[in-house]
């Protein structure tokens, strides 16, 4: 009796003893929450392996907050930890995601971190795309492949971006001497894989386990990652986690793998992409300039497959445009010399970027004077014009906004403390940023040639910001209806001419479509959403949107063409005066672009509408004379252009400000100018001195 009365008093101190689940969750809680590594291992390991759920927070606290996690000299904590999340099916912490990236590269951390983030890949997407990094040209390993299969299964326009930018053209070149044939082919390169040593714990940490990938299914797999090509995952638990060698390496070729994720997001068979990963050719070597040519025109038929791959994805929408316009194919040229006689070696041959490519069926006549400013002397042009271009490029340059917008009444220059003066309309930034992309454009300044890269660049991506999805640019105001639209649609076709950039021609398609859509059953276009009759200053310039798109290679029916051409003659012998907010707002000025859109100007002397236009225009004042009159007056030609070029020399030159922060740009008030302010003059007045190789004679 008295030892069971000793039993009930210490019943009643002590209290019930603990059940045994509850006392190996509170000693685990307690060993993670040690500041002993080897303890908190302990203690990961015992809650990974007894399935104590509530011991994730605590888990995932140590990967936020414990430093001594992110030495490299200490690395089985980590480990301990990783596997117990994954043993408890645990959600990667959020706030974790980029430090599982960044901190933990290696193999053994990387199995993991990808096993942990592929429980929710559409949250994950980010660290998955961060863990996408290939260490071979040539190879993927099944981690690189598991990523794949899942971020090809989100279709990640950003995981397209980096197929694209990792496929790696290797061009070989064999020049051979005339009327011999040569044979070769790619040498294979043994690509080191860096693995690591063997990993084993010292005394007192809990056993390792070791993750394994496997493009087969084994008994204890589990399924990490479905695709073109499954991954598989087993877990073996042990003393050591083995360093792999190469000869243990099971490896993709990257190529393959690429084009089956290419394929599978397009929803084609790989083979049916026709890209040529390894393209060759023989070139007979007879003189310099041949052997140049020959070799840059293979470099272009090389690399063109890549643009029409880069051109599917965003048709596709895999690709947004500004994501393929910061890639660039990467193309390995090599060169092979097989001549008999090599004492003399090969010219060096130089790839210059594309300006206002001759691929184009339009391009000579349309646009290829612009690259070498052709004819600029033989046309009235010289140094004072040339001047005047690049002090009005600066001025824009300096006046851009940092959105990569020109803003019509609130720009300001980088030496300004106030603004300049001649603010635009507010509503006009679109039209602005247009004219002053095609000034850029004009004097073959483009975002990968010139000394303003920078400018046009971030321009011409602010621009495609402003497209929407119905392929319209601009806000559509009833002000303004199509105006900003046809200026942004030009601009993008005259970057898409001066590129090749499949960006530009996506974006050049949707804006035509957009401009067809509104089109009159006359075969003009109106003034407003819902137009009562055509409007001729609007056809003008949406038929000079149908000229440039059929200049760049783009379908335009002749139909389509001629319906617009002829809704313009009928106007051509009515009275006309309007009000609008764009020239031609005048029967001269409509006169002056109705005789530019025309196809054959070689009986333009002759024509009695050039006659009247000369004579109407003799004495031009206005910023719309002067935009309308310069290019038509340019194309007639004779003593009428060159008595236009002399007043142009005469009142352009001397009005462009030479001081100051205006510098470069000129005064809207001297043109009568109402609404484009001193950024839109100063970008037509540009227009207008790059005349002499803006476009062709023969339009």
């Amino acid at each position: 009796m008295r030892a069971i009365g000793v039993a009930v008093l210490l019943l009643v101190l002590v209290g019930p003893a603990p059940a045994e689940d509850e006392v190996d969750t509170k000693a685990i809680l307690s060993q993670l929450s040690s500041d002993d590594p080897a303890e908190a291992a302990w203690g990961a390991y015992r809650a990974g392996n007894g399935k104590v759920r509530e011991a994730i927070p605590r888990l995932a606290e140590l990967l936020r907050t414990a430093s001594w996690m992110l030495k490299d000299e200490n690395p089985y904590l980590r480990l301990a930890v990783l596997d117990a999340l994954i043993l408890l099916q645990a959600d990667v912490p959020g706030d974790f995601k980029a430090d599982l990236l960044l901190r933990h590269g290696e193999r053994e951390f990387r199995c993991r971190n990808l096993i942990l983030l592929s429980r929710h890949p559409e949250e994950n997407r980010e660290a998955l795309l961060g863990l996408f990094q290939p260490r071979s040209t040539a190879h993927f390993d099944h981690l690189a492949v598991a990523i794949g299969n899942l971020l090809c299964g989100l279709k990640a326009s950003d995981f397209t971006a980096k197929l694209l930018a990792g496929v790696r053209i290797l061009h070989r070149v064999t020049v051979i001497d005339p009327g011999v044939q040569a044979d070769g082919g790619f040498s294979k390169t043994a690509w080191p894989n860096d693995h690591g040593p063997d990993l084993e714990p010292p005394e007192g940490y809990p056993p390792l386990a070791d993750y394994t990938l496997t493009s087969r299914e084994v008994p204890g797999g589990r399924l990490l990652a479905d695709g073109p090509r499954p991954i598989w995952y087993v877990r073996q638990e042990g003393n050591r986690i083995r360093g792999m060698a190469d000869a243990e390496i099971e490896f993709h070729r990257r190529e393959e793998c690429t084009f089956e994720w290419l394929g599978s997001l397009l929803g084609e068979e790989p083979d049916r992409l026709f890209f040529t990963w390894s393209p060759s050719c023989v070139i007979a070597f007879q003189d310099r300039d041949g052997y140049i040519e020959k070799v840059r025109a293979a470099r272009d038929v090389a690399v063109r497959p890549w643009f029409d791959l880069l051109d599917r994805c965003l048709r596709a929408k895999l690709l947004s445009p500004l994501q393929a316009r910061r890639i660039q194919p990467d193309l390995h040229v090599h060169i092979v010399d097989d001549r008999k006689d090599q004492s003399s070696p090969l010219p060096v041959v130089r790839f210059p970027r594309r300006v206002f490519s001759t691929d184009h069926p339009g391009a000579g006549g349309l646009y290829g004077g612009r690259g070498g400013h052709r004819n600029l002397r033989a046309l009235g042009g010289g140094t004072a014009t040339e001047a005047a271009v690049d002090a009005g490029l600066d001025w824009l340059d300096r006046h851009q906004d940092g959105s990569g917008s020109w803003d019509s009444d609130g720009f300001s220059g980088v030496y300004a403390k106030e603004l300049c003066p001649g603010k635009g309309k507010a509503d006009l930034d679109v039209v602005n940023t247009s004219l002053a992309l095609l000034a850029f454009l004009g004097a073959a300044e483009t975002d990968r040639h010139g000394n303003h890269q920078r400018t046009v660049r971030t321009g011409l991506d602010w621009l495609l910001a402003e497209q929407h999805e119905n392929g319209r640019f601009g806000p559509g105001s009833e002000r303004l209806f199509l105006y900003d639209h046809i200026l942004a649609t030009l601009a993008i076709g005259e970057a898409y001419a001066g590129t090749d950039d499949p960006v530009f021609r996506e974006s050049l398609v949707r804006g035509l479509e957009f401009l067809r859509g509104v089109r009159r059953p006359g075969g003009g276009w109106g003034n407003s959403a819902k137009p009562e009759q055509d409007d001729p200053a609007v056809t003008l310039w949406a038929h000079r949107v149908l000229r440039t798109a059929r200049a760049c290679g783009l379908e335009v029916a002749p139909e389509e063409y001629n319906s617009s051409k002829d809704s313009l003659d009928l106007w051509e012998k009515a009275d006309f005066e309007q009000k609008g907010p764009f020239f031609p707002r005048t029967k001269p000025s409509l006169l002056a672009l109705i005789i530019f859109c025309r196809d054959n100007h070689k009986y333009l002397r002759r024509d009695p509408a050039a006659a009247v236009l000369v004579k109407a225009l003799a004495e031009p004042t206005s910023l719309e004379e002067w935009v309308c009159g310069t290019p038509t007056i340019f194309q007639i030609g004779g003593e009428h252009w060159k008595a236009w070029n002399q007043r142009m020399y005469k009142v352009l030159l001397p009005q462009q400000v030479k001081e100051g922060c205006e510098r470069g740009s000129w005064n809207p008030a001297g043109f009568e100018d109402r609404d484009l302010g001193r950024v839109g003059v100063t970008a037509c007045l540009i227009a207008c001195l790059e005349v002499y190789y803006r476009y062709g004679i023969v339009f």
